[in-house]
């Protein structure tokens, strides 16, 4: 990895374990922070809270419209400083080995070991031997506009969008595993046609997504066994729903595109339940209520109509359903974060 301080000279003064980690923004003096890591004589905790040094945001990944998924092809010589990330991350070891460090402890890595980093968990590389690694950073909001269609693919919406989807729901460990060989090559294939295109100047979004969720299947489809690798976190996500909560899931994906508020009542007969018991049991599973539920995925949709449009705020609030422009600027903010103008001026190519 090659990264910088985002608003922090690039000294050696400046210390690794300050009060509020420092934002990565560009690709210079890498080198220098793993160095100083591991000079450092750091001791991972046997099991605990790790500790973010730094953080991967936008400036630095530069997700946008134009390229929703970034990939970095990132020899990592020296260890690596536990530290998070403002998107998801998949990480694929492709040459020598390595600890990996997390709030569990630690696992070694090797070539075809994959890590999936949900935003915000904190993980780091320790005793690193001749390891060389592609990290793929993707903006979650931008896939899940055709969640229908990812969720009928066995395994890949709760290994590579849960927590975009479910975020009130326990992340759990970081996840990982391994996957063969002959997979592993072809998933290197498939990002290194994704990186070619995302380097030129007119590159086509629609050629990534190809790429990408080419790779996020074979990763899915290649999910060890238990006892086989994998983390018991990787197989915790893949339960299966009960029937009513996952048709009430369709039906509720179906009323955010349309704009349409939900029949709570609706839902319940068709689960045949009382309503009160439907509740109950989709917060259960689903960790939060199904309006909340259907509230995010309206504005995940938003999100991606703002990134592909020219539709004004206004208009883009009217289209799902909001009764006025205000309205749906509150609500998009305390998702995202952001206000919806602050939204398409962060992830709009220049």
């Amino acid at each position: 990895m090659i990264l910088i301080y985002s608003g922090h000279p690039a000294s050696p003064d400046y210390p690794l374990d300050a009060m509020s980690p420092p934002r990565i923004s560009s690709l210079v003096t890498a080198l220098a922070i793993a160095s100083r890591f591991a000079s450092r004589h750091f001791t991972p905790p046997s099991l605990g809270p790790l500790e973010a040094e730094l953080t991967i945001s936008q400036p630095y990944v530069q997700l946008s419209n134009r390229r929703p998924v970034r990939v970095e092809f990132a020899p990592v010589h020296l260890p690596f400083p536990p530290h998070d990330h403002e998107f998801y991350e998949i990480c694929i070891v492709t040459a020598g080995s390595a600890y990996h460090l997390t709030s569990e402890g630690k696992e070694k890595l090797t070539r075809g070991s994959v890590i999936v980093v949900t935003p915000g968990q904190v993980h780091g590389f320790w005793k690193t031997q001749d390891f060389g690694l592609v990290n793929v950073y993707y903006l979650a909001e931008w896939f899940l506009a055709n969640m229908q269609a990812l969720r009928d693919i066995d395994r890949l919406v709760p290994l590579f969008f849960q927590q975009a989807l479910f975020p009130h729901r326990e992340p759990g460990a970081i996840i990982h595993f391994q996957i063969p060989p002959d997979q592993l090559a072809d998933c290197l294939r498939d990002l290194d046609d994704l990186n070619r295109e995302s380097l030129h100047q007119e590159c086509e979004p629609l050629f990534l997504e190809s790429c990408f969720i080419k790779c996020l299947v074979r990763i899915a489809r290649a999910l060890a066994k238990p006892g086989e690798g994998a983390s018991p976190s990787a197989f915790s996500l893949t339960h299966t729903l009960p029937p009513p909560i996952a048709h009430a899931l369709r039906q509720l994906e179906g009323d955010a595109a349309r704009g349409e508020m939900p029949v709570m009542q609706t839902m319940a007969r068709e689960a045949g339940v009382s309503l009160p018991h439907f509740c109950r049991l989709f917060k259960r599973h689903i960790g939060m209520s199904a309006i909340s539920y259907f509230q995010r995925r309206r504005i995940q949709r938003a999100c991606h109509r703002l990134l592909t449009t020219e539709a004004t705020v206004t208009e883009i609030a009217y289209a799902f359903g909001y009764s006025d422009g205000a309205h749906f600027s509150r609500l998009f903010k305390a998702t995202t974060g952001l206000t919806p103008r602050d939204y398409r001026k962060k992830f709009s190519a220049p």
